[in-house]
């Protein structure tokens, strides 16, 4: 690598070289006890020379327990690390026994960097669906529904206390949308409504076969002629058309309305920290769903913490059938039944009927 020298201080190289020993702190990276130190100043000392990398001396005060206060200082690149200030909190490494083993611990202090570029990448993708969403929606004449801070939270409040028997919650095109069930007495009619009425119609069709089909194991003790004597209407309780929804956005729903007619049923909840993606044939397999990524940002960003996934998303060479994706857990399913031991409550409401 190759270094600008112009206004560097004098004993850089041998500085520089002494940056690149770090293997000999291995032993106490590994070994050494966790602390916290604060940066006390810090300066520049190299640049690459197409400004790729800079490298600065951080220099850190750390205060042992009996009060004996040691300065380390530590050759460390910017892109690894970030920007260090003056007064910030780093992690460090210690010999309780010997004050002159201190060493900047540059593993967790990297894992903290990327972290934060993560996050910030995160927020930066966040602002721009919501600009592509904002634009989508006035060129197709419909209403949008911003998805500020407040918004979300208000959109928590909501998820975390609406536990009605038919609500299940599924990500579509972008966005984290609520489907409900409801019942009355009818002569078995299947209607819907809300801004997805027309794109929900034919995987919702195919879940409410599925779902009469297997009643006996889904829903025990229920009437076999109940459905030929009841309507059923799935419809969005809230929330507003997702930007650049289609028809292979919203088949993905098809779960989510498997498990909203199977709690109405059987009363049995579904979890508000769980999410369901996937279409549904009419066998009880689970299809894929595209842009799972997507599926999963929207799902984490309205604090779902389990997210269930066909398993024919899972990527080859992955096993076992739960993954984490950030502070959200992928659980794969690869029939209906399996999806909704994860999603649904154990146990039904206590008293609960089927409506009639």
């Amino acid at each position: 690598m190759v270094f600008k020298r112009k206004h560097l201080p004098e004993g850089v190289s041998a500085f520089l070289e002494a940056a690149q020993v770090l293997p000999a702190h291995g032993q106490l990276l590994t070994s050494g006890a966790r602390g916290q130190g604060v940066v006390s100043r810090h300066e520049m000392i190299a640049r690459s020379q197409f400004g790729a990398e800079t490298w600065y001396s951080v220099h850190v005060l750390f205060r042992f327990d009996d009060g004996t206060e040691t300065e380390i200082s530590q050759g460390c690149a910017r892109d690894k690390i970030g920007m260090l200030e003056v007064g910030d909190k780093v992690p460090v490494r210690f010999d309780p026994e010997d004050h002159s083993a201190v060493v900047l611990d540059m593993p967790a202090l990297e894992a903290r960097h990327q972290e934060r570029v993560a996050a910030a990448n995160a927020a930066r993708q966040w602002a721009d669906d919501e600009k592509i969403a904002k634009a989508q929606a006035e060129i197709e004449g419909r209403v949008w529904v911003p998805g500020d801070r407040s918004q979300q939270q208000s959109d928590l409040v909501v998820h975390r206390t609406d536990t009605r028997p038919g609500l299940a919650w599924t990500p579509v095109a972008g966005q984290l949308l609520p489907v409900e069930a409801s019942v009355r007495a009818g002569s078995g009619t299947l209607t819907f409504d809300g801004a997805m009425a027309t794109l929900l119609e034919q995987p919702a069709r195919v879940a409410l076969s599925y779902v009469a089909g297997h009643a006996a194991e889904l829903v025990p003790g229920l009437d076999q002629d109940w459905f030929s004597r009841h309507d059923i209407r799935i419809f969005q309780p809230y929330g507003g058309m997702p930007a650049g929804d289609a028809a292979a956005d919203v088949t993905s729903a098809g779960i989510a309305v498997v498990a909203a007619l199977v709690s109405l049923l059987g009363g049995h909840l579904v979890r508000t920290d769980v999410a369901l993606t996937g279409g549904v044939t009419g066998s009880g397999e689970l299809l894929p769903v595209r842009d799972l990524s997507k599926k999963a940002r929207a799902a984490g960003r309205m604090y779902t913490r389990q997210l269930v996934v066909p398993a024919a998303n899972r990527q080859d060479g992955q096993s076992g059938s739960r993954e984490q994706s950030g502070g959200l857990e992928l659980v794969f399913a690869a029939t209906v039944a399996e999806a909704l031991s994860c999603a649904l409550a154990r146990h039904g409401l206590k008293g609960y009927v089927a409506p009639s």
